[in-house]
């Protein structure tokens, strides 16, 4: 009856990695892992360390990793925003809603943002517990074939 949820690879190619900073709570780039992206704000699982706790209206600044396109430019966004909803889970990973203020493209941070990548795939290569969601699309695809979320 309902969508059964599938896990998410942190590690997998499709993961969208970021660098997450909340002077807040001191916690400077940061590693995470985004759910979910869009203009308006993220949806975002990093790992808690000895920090102040988050706080609703925080401020904060994501470097994100994005994946590569057709052309062979690599790119990064650097995103502002404030946090509008915080989750701690048992594991000891947070996830944080973010709503953006500013979005720009950035070349800067992506020398961090690979190495953040490169560690997080060495660490140890498996599933982090992330719970996803598959909730099939009333519309269909556009051509009408069956959509494998691509």
């Amino acid at each position: 009856m309902g969508a059964t949820p599938q896990s998410a690879r942190e590690s997998g190619p499709k993961a969208i990695h970021c660098l997450l900073s909340l002077p807040a709570c001191g916690l400077e780039r940061v590693p995470g892992v985004i759910r979910s992206l869009d203009r308006w704000g993220a949806v975002l699982r990093f790992r808690r360390q000895a920090a102040d706790p988050v706080q609703l209206a925080s401020p904060v600044q994501l470097d994100v990793a994005l994946p590569s396109g057709r052309s062979a430019v690599e790119r990064a966004l650097r995103c502002e925003g404030t946090v509008t909803n915080v989750s701690e889970a048992v594991d000891g990973s947070c996830w944080l809603v973010v709503r953006f203020h500013q979005v720009q493209f950035s070349r800067s941070s992506l020398a961090a943002l690979r190495e953040s990548v490169m560690a997080s795939r060495e660490g140890c290569g498996c599933d982090l517990g992330i719970a996803e969601e598959r909730v099939p699309d009333p519309q269909g695809s556009p051509s009408g074939r069956p959509s494998d979320g691509r």
